[in-house]
């Protein structure tokens, strides 16, 4: 749990301190350019801007992890129960844009990970101390993929974006022992899946920097999940919204 905190903190730091560096290059470009009107709403970065680096943390519901039925041995922390189908997400993507006609395209790839815990802890006794310890699982998945977005540029200065992508989806079963850490139960599959998004981008007070909002719906098969879970499978959809920055040069 301590790690996942962590992970996040570093996180929003990391979306704090590019907010901070484009403030600073913004300051920078107006003594050297002429100042637009205060009054002067502003634009989305232009379409010569072609390499785009997207940050996204959002929030996830996956029903099919949820419904996995742990049928464990004595002793075994699958007791605590199912999975919570509701999760969060952290994602990093880069884009090239291509101008075509009125639209763009964006052709690029997304990493992304995922995570989900057990409903509830199961409590254990060492028997060498007595001590109570509580266990529980949860669930690592992502995806690597690559992508291709239309973006329509819309009237009240914000663009619309829809497209879909394709790659590979790893899910990881880990055991949260409290005093121990994080092992590994091997617990692990593969499958290859795909997503449709859809979105929209408005503008910031940094040129270069825009305001992103997307929703995805992804699909899969995770069909070898485990001894845990014999003869179960981990499929799609799962059902994300995302919200975060786009920065682009």
């Amino acid at each position: 749990m301590k790690c996942r905190v962590i992970v996040f903190k570093a996180a929003m730091l990391v979306l704090t301190f590019m907010m901070e560096r484009e403030a600073v290059a913004q300051e920078v470009g107006r003594g050297t350019s002429q100042m637009t009107p205060a009054d002067s709403p502003p634009a989305l970065p232009t379409a010569a801007e072609r390499n785009i680096v997207t940050f996204l943390l959002g929030a996830e519901r996956w029903a099919g992890l949820g419904e996995l039925s742990p049928m464990p041995p004595d002793f075994s922390p699958a007791q605590a129960g199912k999975f919570n189908d509701l999760g969060y997400g952290i994602e990093v993507s880069y884009h090239r844009l291509l101008p075509v006609g009125r639209f763009d395209l964006l052709l690029g790839g997304e990493l992304a990970g995922f995570d989900n815990e057990n409903r509830k802890s199961v409590t254990l006794v060492n028997f060498v101390t007595g001590e109570k310890i509580r266990d529980k699982l949860f669930a690592n998945s992502g995806h690597l993929t690559g992508s291709c977005r239309l973006v329509i540029r819309g009237e009240k200065r914000v663009a619309y974006h829809v497209g879909s992508g394709l790659g590979l989806y790893l899910l990881r079963i880990k055991e949260a022992i409290e005093g121990f850490g994080v092992a590994e139960t091997g617990h692990n599959d593969s499958s290859f899946g795909g997503f449709v998004v859809v979105g929209i981008e408005a503008p910031t007070r940094f040129r270069t920097c825009s305001l992103r909002f997307e929703g995805k719906v992804h699909y899969f098969v995770f069909d070898h999940v485990g001894e845990f879970f014999p003869g179960q499978e981990a499929r799609g959809p799962l059902y994300e919204l995302e919200f975060g920055a786009a920065w682009r040069s």
